[in-house]
């Protein structure tokens, strides 16, 4: 296809006055002759490039609207997330065998609208604030993980579990009053569909106060 439509173009630049035989073209309008074929063959390249892209596109659409599910009357896939539960279970974890809490283990589930647990794969965003002064949050960690190894391994599928266990350590040096409650955030972003889903819980933390 190309190469008939790049010969048609050449043909026709050489039909045009400049290009006759026995005319006697000059070198400008040669050059010229040559940069419009030149730039001709561009376009018609890119416009190629450009047809393969959108059916590529066109495909992957499709393999995507299959993943998800069959889609019911009013054209919503019933296989699809809707909702990020961050569960009661999150809480501080002690990383280091001393006294009081050292980060938080963090248990995410995406769900679908009738409440079932999704295993989809997806980078999840996690921020921890610390809320003891009141109007001045503060970030005492936050973490991204993307990596698809790290992914697999941080999802558990066994009895009584079907979540996203991360443990968050909380940022050298940050000064924890005791008693506080911190803000868990959560985003997880569905790799399939690019959709981002939140999360936010409230918990409470074991940490020692240095006087004890």
């Amino acid at each position: 296809m190309l190469m008939n439509r790049t010969t048609s173009l050449l043909l026709a630049v050489a039909a045009l006055p400049g290009g006759l035989v026995g005319c006697g073209p000059t070198p400008r309008e040669i050059e010229l002759e040559r940069l419009v074929t030149a730039k001709t063959v561009e376009i018609i390249e890119l416009n190629d490039r450009l047809a393969t892209r959108d059916a590529k596109i066109h495909a992957l659409t499709g393999r995507v609207d299959k993943l998800t599910g069959l889609g019911d009357r009013g054209g919503r896939p019933f296989f699809e997330i809707t909702e990020l539960h961050l569960l009661d279970i999150t809480s501080g974890v002690d990383l280091d065998d001393n006294p009081g809490d050292d980060g938080v283990a963090i248990y995410i589930r995406p769900v679908d609208r009738d409440g079932d647990t999704l295993k989809r794969a997806g980078e999840m965003r996690v921020k921890l604030l610390d809320n003891s002064a009141i109007g001045q949050p503060k970030v005492i960690s936050q973490v991204v993980v993307n990596d698809p190894e790290k992914i697999r391994k941080s999802w558990y599928g066994k009895f009584w579990t079907d979540y996203f266990k991360i443990i968050v350590p909380f940022a050298p040096g940050a000064k924890l009053v005791p008693g506080h409650e911190i803000d868990v955030h959560v985003t997880f972003i569905e790799l399939a569909t690019g959709k981002t889903f939140t999360a936010r819980k409230a918990i409470k933390i074991r940490r020692i106060d240095p006087d004890e």
